[in-house]
């Protein structure tokens, strides 16, 4: 979800607190349609002849190291805890 930030310090705290409540109650579901979603088109991919590979040790560790910079600036930017998704991703990667 995105919020303009002039828009979101203009709603009352509880309009605020409602619209985080829904959110973080929505995220799953989100989570699961963009996971199955991700499935159909990788399927399609497949289907239509593209190999699909992982990239080489040395590339992941190249592009996230490049990637590290951007995530805590963005973590930093938004402000509050660090979203469980985040966390998880930096976690699995080592950052």
């Amino acid at each position: 979800m995105v919020v303009n930030k002039d828009a979101w310090g203009k709603l009352k705290p509880e309009h605020q607190a409602a619209i985080e409540k829904a959110a973080r109650d929505m995220e799953p579901g989100f989570w699961e349609i963009a996971a199955g979603d991700d499935a159909i088109r990788m399927k399609q991919m497949r289907d239509a002849g593209m190999i699909l590979k992982e990239p080489p040790a040395d590339v992941s560790r190249a592009m996230q190291a490049a990637a590290k910079p951007m995530w805590e600036e963005f973590a930093n930017t938004v402000g509050g805890p660090v979203p469980a998704n985040l966390k998880a991703y930096l976690a699995r990667t080592g950052k």
